[in-house]
């Protein structure tokens, strides 16, 4: 359509020249706004905003912490603990500041004044049963930490979502901007016309002040278009990590991509990928965990420990000697022992028999399953909104596109008719209007379609839509 809009320039102009007003305020080159700035595909706007996106690094560090866990309670389920303790000491006692008269005061295991040096090695206390508590302590920690991986990979998709988003909305107020600077150049060729006609008598002063005021109009909507780029900018900026007021130079266009949905086939990629269903399982599972322990711990169940080894080395007055000896006893003469411990809660801070504990684990496994059930059923009456919204956007766009193109037939035609006198000032500009409102209504539709895809596939877990031409 740029054509027209250039070729209805120039005939304006021309008009404006033959009654000898015109002042040479155009130009046609192909100027158009946020041509200034760095060229930014979209590519790279998602490159450099997941990058910098401060939500992504905090869920890299909540990952990271989640494996610490993990891997603590890994070792608490399989490995002993083992440490490694050095010591070394030297003293004089008050017997040996007096000389060898007070000799006698020392004891036999006096040092003399000698250094004191010793060296162990400790082989912790280690459960080899405890049915299952400790298991069940891991199982939890594991399924924080899968939890994890996958709230990572969401938290990028989730910015993804949103850059091509802020990016398209970006070149889309671009766009509309160009419409709007179209809309008053023209308006300002035909407010000269009339100013031109006016001076020579051939229209009236209604007529010529009507055109003034079209431009003021023109100019009023270009202004809020132009603050509304501003914003979409900002916005960009900061998903980007950029200092606010950064501009980019966007040449890519928009694409209008129809999807094919099903809305069972949607509803049962939501129950399998969505976050919300995927967080709801796993603090169902983590509650189940929580109560199966709770009903142990109240239970008279014994746990059977191995109670470790320590083997050292010392260094003092009277010699040096190894000596190997249970860390639960400090008896040389038993080098390995095992224990049986049975512990029953009776009654303190959880009630008899710890009901209270018990308790409120059943409530927080209720919670649990009533907060899956409500998201699922919530959910599934909106994803079907979200479905017929796309759907009605889609039929808009396309009556959009043809209202574009005989907008257009009519403008055209409403043109020639103007020079002949067949039609009046007026009727010519609302033909303009009409087809500069059909590109901007054409325009807003795409960017809604976008946007509402992305809602619906951020919400049921994937990465994209499939198409039609799929």
């Amino acid at each position: 359509m740029q054509p027209f809009w250039i070729l209805l320039k120039a005939v304006l102009i021309f008009l404006s020249l033959f009654f000898g007003t015109f002042e040479g305020t155009f130009c046609f080159g192909d100027v158009h706004y946020g041509s200034e700035g760095e060229n930014l595909t979209l590519s790279q706007a998602l490159d450099r905003g997941i990058a910098n996106n401060r939500d992504v690094q905090d869920q890299k560090l909540i990952l990271r912490a989640a494996e610490i866990i993990h891997k603590n309670a890994w070792d608490t389920m399989f490995l002993p603990s083992v440490s490694l303790n050095l010591s070394t000491s030297s003293s004089k006692t008050l017997s040996h500041l007096l000389g060898d008269t007070y000799t006698s005061l020392l004891s036999s295991y006096d040092s003399h004044g000698y250094t004191v040096s010793s060296a162990s090695l400790n082989l912790g206390s280690y459960t080899f049963y405890n049915f299952g508590k400790d298991l069940l302590v891991y199982e939890k920690a594991y399924l924080d930490w899968t939890r994890a991986q996958e709230a990572l990979d969401e938290a990028i998709r989730s910015i993804k979502f949103q850059i091509i988003v802020a990016y398209w909305t970006l070149k889309t107020s671009y766009d509309k901007v160009d419409s709007a600077n179209r809309s008053i150049e023209i308006a300002q060729a035909m407010a000269e016309l009339q100013e031109s006609r006016y001076n020579l008598g051939k229209t009236t002063q209604a007529d010529y002040e009507s055109s003034a005021m079209d431009l003021f109009t023109a100019r009023n909507l270009r202004d809020q278009l132009e603050t509304n780029s501003r914003i979409a900018l900002f916005s960009l900026n900061t998903f980007l990590g950029d200092p606010i007021g950064t501009k980019y130079h966007i040449e890519e266009e928009i694409s209008f991509l129809p999807i094919s949905l099903n809305e069972d086939i949607v509803y049962e990629s939501y129950q399998k990928n969505s976050p919300i269903m995927k967080s709801a399982k796993n603090e169902l599972r983590k509650a189940e965990l929580s109560l199966s322990l709770e009903q142990r711990n109240r239970l008279p169940l014994p746990t059977f420990s191995f109670s470790g080894i320590t083997v050292s080395y010392s260094n003092h007055y009277y010699g040096s000697s190894p000596d190997l000896y249970t860390s639960a006893t400090g008896n040389p003469n038993f080098n390995v022992s095992a224990y049986v411990s049975l512990t029953v809660p009776i009654l303190g801070y959880n009630g008899l028999f710890g009901w209270r504990a018990v308790e409120t684990a059943h409530i927080d496994l209720e919670r649990a399953e009533l907060k899956l059930r409500d998201s699922s059923a919530k959910d599934r009456s909106l994803i079907f909104q979200h479905i017929q919204n796309i759907r009605q956007v889609e039929v808009t766009v396309q009556n959009n596109r043809e209202s574009l193109i005989k907008s257009v037939d009519v403008m055209e035609s409403v043109f020639q008719k103007y020079f002949s006198g067949a039609v009046s000032r007026l009727e010519l500009r609302d033909a303009i209007t009409q087809a500069r409102s059909a590109e901007i209504s054409l325009s807003e539709g795409i960017l809604f379609h976008l946007s509402s895809k992305m809602q619906l596939a951020q919400l049921i877990g994937v990465d994209y839509l499939p198409r039609l031409d799929q």
